[in-house]
């Protein structure tokens, strides 16, 4: 129920008591960059739908941060105070308190955050911060607002600065940054060279696997932004890191999620050229033969990245089990696996029309398909079929005579 609700029908508000956005009285109003006032849910909604500007100016904002409101909200709560019918008041004390309750949780948060710089207090705060924020959505966007991603960084960094690769307090400091809800402002936070070679090292030498899985998920986020992607693919030895783990397939969440980073930091051609130089496109095939259905996607998805650029469509090519391990997921996995499939080998046979021993390679591969088609065909799917548009490109694969054969056989 909302203050309006609880207000009688013939109370006038001040319109400064209302959210511009939502219309209706703010229990806990906080203030942008330009001096707007809105209901705090309503401002975190309207940013959390991609939006850069200020509801009202429409201004762009050069910061997404803002600040309670506190003067504002105690007016509304003495105006409200004298507003509210009396046989209301369990409500009313409820609504009232809302904000103030909301404001005490974020001193909180700011003095858990306070405890981490202090060398005494570390541990204990991160280990408070880090239950905290896996249990409630709510408190990692306190820990946001309370300033705590550049003080999480500096923990990553010092850790490593002082060469204690293992320490706990970095450990939890990195399992907490790959929990909150990282925007552009803080992506900026964590942007410095040693800041990101400080996550990329626990890749390496984290102690556990989780801490590799938290480093690559933060790695992901971060990659996010475009002037990041360059940033990160530049780090040392990362894509080696990358290529050995998926190598030990550590477990499928991990390996999931480093395909995920990769596909994240590949966009610019000089990072998927280093990628494919640390070997990951035979650390990827070695994984498709038993990977399940969410993985093979997320693969076949990856080396249809890799082969957007010439090396990718070389390192495919060459290698021996690559084009049979692709082709083999054709029409069997899921339409997006079999998409991907197709038009990586698409490529691959496109752009090396005069490379006889990969033309035989391919057509051979679509052989396997073959009876795999002819069985969808069995079940009421023709090659014009809506549902398997992506047959079209698949027959565009075999050679004359093949496809020839499977018109002929299922119809077109």
């Amino acid at each position: 129920m909302s203050i309006h609700d609880e207000l009688g029908p013939a109370t006038i508000v001040p319109p400064e008591f209302l959210c511009p956005i939502a219309s209706q009285i703010m229990q806990c109003p906080v203030i942008l960059c330009t001096g707007i006032t809105y209901e705090r849910w309503s401002i975190e909604k309207w940013f959390a739908h991609g939006h850069r500007t200020c509801p009202v100016t429409m201004q762009h904002l050069p910061t997404c941060d803002f600040v309670p409101n506190v003067v504002l909200a105690k007016i509304i709560q003495f105006w409200c105070s004298n507003n509210y019918s009396l046989n209301k008041s369990a409500n009313r004390r409820s609504i009232l308190n809302a904000c103030s309750s909301s404001m005490l949780q974020l001193q909180q948060v700011r003095l858990i955050v306070d405890d981490v710089q202090k060398e005494h207090g570390k541990l204990d705060a991160l280990q408070k911060l880090e239950i905290k924020v896996k249990g409630s959505e709510r408190y990692s966007k306190l820990v946001v607002e309370a300033n705590a991603i550049p003080i999480l960084g500096a923990v990553l960094i010092s850790s490593f600065s002082h060469g204690v690769p293992f320490d706990p307090a970095s450990e939890h400091a990195l399992a907490i940054l790959s929990l909150l809800p990282i925007g552009d402002t803080e992506r900026s936070t964590l942007s410095s060279h040693k800041c990101l070679e400080s996550i990329s090292k626990f890749l390496h030498e984290g102690s556990t696997s989780q801490s590799k899985l938290d480093a690559t998920v933060l790695l992901e986020n971060l990659a996010k932004s475009r002037d990041l992607k360059l940033m990160i693919g530049s780090i040392s030895g990362l894509f080696q890191e990358f290529t050995r783990l998926l190598q030990q397939n550590y477990t499928e969440t991990l390996t999931l999620a480093i395909l995920r980073a990769v596909m994240g930091i590949c966009l610019p051609t000089i990072n998927i050229v280093k990628a494919l130089e640390s070997g990951m496109t035979a650390a990827i095939v070695e994984l498709l033969p038993n990977a399940q259905k969410g993985l093979c996607e997320h693969a076949l998805a990856l080396l249809g990245v890799f082969t957007t650029c010439a090396e990718g469509r070389a390192a495919i090519s060459q290698h021996p089990k690559a084009i049979p391990a692709i082709a083999a997921k054709i029409f069997q996995i899921s339409s997006l696996a079999t998409h991907s499939a197709v038009s990586c080998l698409l490529r691959v046979q496109r752009y090396s029309p005069e490379d006889s021993h990969v033309q035989e390679r391919v057509t051979e591969a679509c052989q396997v398909a073959k009876s795999t088609f002819r069985l969808l065909h069995d079940e009421g799917c023709t090659v014009s079929s809506p549902k398997h548009l992506v047959v079209k490109q698949f027959l565009r694969l075999c050679s004359p005579k093949l496809r020839n054969g499977i018109q002929q056989t299922c119809g077109s």
